[in-house]
C-alpha cells in the first residue's frame, strides 16, 4: 500500500517539499524491471487487489512489499487503538509469502507496529519509519546494497496482545 505513496514518507511534521519520489519510482530509477501491484490500501478491507498482487509475485524473482501506516492512521489527536497493521496488509503478506517467492517487507510508519508473524516469516524487514523527502532513494539504496544502514532501535516493538494487557489510557 505504501509503494507508490509519497505523502506517507513525510510523516506528520513537514513542510511541502518540491518533489517527493515514491519508493516505486526510486526502485524503477535503478533500471531493474518492476512489476507493480498495490495489493491493498492502507486500511481498506477490499480483497480485490490481493489476487493481482499474487499473480505479479509469481512473475517476479523477489517481492518487495511496502506496508505500514500513513497520516490517516496516526497523527496528532488521531491515536491508534491497535498495534497491528490496519486493513488487509497482513492478509496480503501471507498471500505473497504463500507464493514461495522471497519477500522483503519495508515498513513505513511513525509509531511501532506489532509484526510478529512478518518478522518470523519473511526474508527481510527494513524499518524505514517516515523517512522524509529523500527516503525513497535511501530505501532503494539499502535494498540494492548500495548503502548498509545501521543503528540501534530506540523503541520497543510489543506484540499486538500488549494493548489488551495494559490500558492505553493509563499514563501513570
Amino acid at each position: 500500500p505504501n509503494s507508490n505513496n509519497s505523502i506517507a514518507l513525510l510523516g506528520n511534521y513537514n513542510g511541502l517539499p518540491h518533489h517527493v519520489m515514491t519508493p516505486l519510482e526510486a526502485i524503477q530509477a535503478t533500471g531493474v524491471e518492476v512489476i507493480h501491484e498495490e495489493g491493498c490500501t492502507i486500511a481498506s478491507n477490499s480483497t480485490q487487489g490481493i489476487e493481482r498482487a499474487v499473480l505479479a509475485a509469481r512473475l517476479s524473482e523477489v517481492v518487495v512489499l511496502f506496508l505500514g501506516l500513513d497520516q490517516s492512521q496516526e497523527s496528532e489527536e488521531n491515536d491508534r487503538v491497535s498495534l497491528d497493521l490496519p486493513g488487509l496488509q497482513l492478509n496480503l503478506t501471507k498471500a505473497l509469502v504463500a507464493t514461495g517467492k522471497r519477500v522483503i517487507v519495508v515498513l513505513i510508519n511513525g509509531g511501532p507496529l506489532a509484526c510478529e508473524w512478518i518478522s518470523e516469516t519473511v526474508d527481510a524487514v527494513l524499518e524505514a519509519w517516515y523517512p522524509g523527502m529523500m527516503g525513497a532513494t535511501a530505501i532503494a539504496e539499502a535494498l540494492f546494497g548500495d548503502y548498509n544502514p545501521g543503528g540501534r532501535l530506540p523503541v520497543t516493538f510489543y506484540p499486538s496482545s500488549y494493548v489488551d494487557q495494559i490500558a492505553m489510557t493509563n499514563m501513570d
